[in-house]
């Protein structure tokens, strides 16, 4: 499933401090964040800053070009630091972008995919500002995107009015911080969380069948792992790679029977008896060879995943794990793989 991911945009010491009362604001927004981090969402802090004289700034910017000339939001600024009332935790991540956009100037978007977001939840200062400029830029990206409306403020509570209860519902949905953090809670009851532990970065960008066997790809580990996570695995020839199928819509999945491929000639079985990508979690499993460890990257070759899959994790193939006894599996199954790999 694609994940959810909490952005929280520029709640910094100074822009908070342009408002005479935060404190109710502050506690909502901490409850949020709070919840987020209970449910394994990822929190992404996004702020506003600057090299020592602005250099990313043009006179031409009627907006930032103000900021400039004040010196303010270049970097070591203490007042350009993330709000102590709701400052990052371990685990938690912090972009810098340039302009009012969370993605303008960030790489948001990469950090983004990496985590496999589907939904973002959009909270921050100012409503007319960093949140709308963000809604419309990640909705023409194709995000679900969802705005906590008592999460964000705006110094003219009109002009917020008028955003969360008419602009936003057009393109999100808007929500108050209570109910988004109820469903969250009852969520947490039934529904697994996991993060992705790499990425694949491959020459097949859609997933198109056959002719996987020599094509070369890299697991890139997740900044999270280091040296120590893989000290070993270059012993062995082969892993065992489970990973998302990411592109699949949910309303593509079949949780009953279909021809594989479609195909008509061959019958129509079960979702659980074939190994079609539109099944109910979408995960893939498959094996591949290993041709080298470097560092932070896992070269293989033979993976049947297309660039940027999420990978969820990674094991060594060990042969006392292969099949005991006779193999048995229908013929179709074995015209369908004739020429996969």
């Amino acid at each position: 499933m694609d994940s959810t991911v909490l952005l929280v945009m520029d709640v910094q010491e100074s822009i908070v401090g342009r408002f005479a009362d935060t404190s109710g604001y502050l506690h909502r927004l901490s409850h949020a964040i709070a919840a987020a981090r209970s449910a394994g969402v990822p929190v992404v802090y996004v702020t506003v800053g600057f090299r020592p004289g602005h250099p990313e700034i043009s006179p031409r910017n009627k907006t930032f070009a103000t900021i400039a000339g004040s010196g303010a939001f270049a970097e070591g600024d203490p007042a350009s630091r993330i709000h102590p009332a709701i400052a990052p935790e371990p685990g938690d991540l912090v972009v810098t972008k340039r302009r009012v956009s969370a993605f303008a100037g960030s790489d948001l978007e990469v950090l983004l995919r990496g985590l496999g977001a589907g939904t973002l939840v959009l909270a921050g200062i100012a409503t007319s500002g960093v949140v709308l400029s963000t809604v419309r830029q990640a909705v023409d990206l194709d995000y679900r995107v969802v705005v906590l409306a008592d999460a964000c403020i705006d110094s003219d509570p009109e002009v917020h009015r008028v955003l969360t209860e008419k602009v936003f519902p057009r393109q999100a949905d808007v929500r108050a911080v209570s109910e988004w953090t109820a469903d969250l809670s009852a969520r947490r009851h039934d529904a697994v969380i996991v993060r992705p532990v790499g990425t694949v970065l491959g020459p097949r960008t859609q997933p198109t069948d056959d002719h996987w066997g020599d094509v070369a790809a890299v697991i890139r580990l997740d900044p999270a792992f280091g040296a120590d996570s893989v000290a070993g695995l270059a012993d062995f020839s082969h892993l065992e790679v489970v990973y998302q199928f990411h592109l699949v819509d949910e309303d593509k999945i079949v949780p009953g029977a279909r021809h594989p491929r479609n195909n008509p000639d061959w019958p129509a079985v079960g979702i659980f008896a074939q190994r079609g990508k539109n099944r109910p979690n979408r995960l893939g499993v498959s094996r591949c060879s290993l041709v080298r460890v470097d560092g932070a990257d896992l070269h293989v070759l033979g993976l049947d995943a297309i660039d940027g899959t999420p990978v969820l994790d990674i094991k060594p193939y060990l042969r006392e794990f292969g099949p005991r006894g006779e193999v048995r599996q229908p013929p179709w199954a074995g015209e369908l793989m004739s020429e996969y790999f």
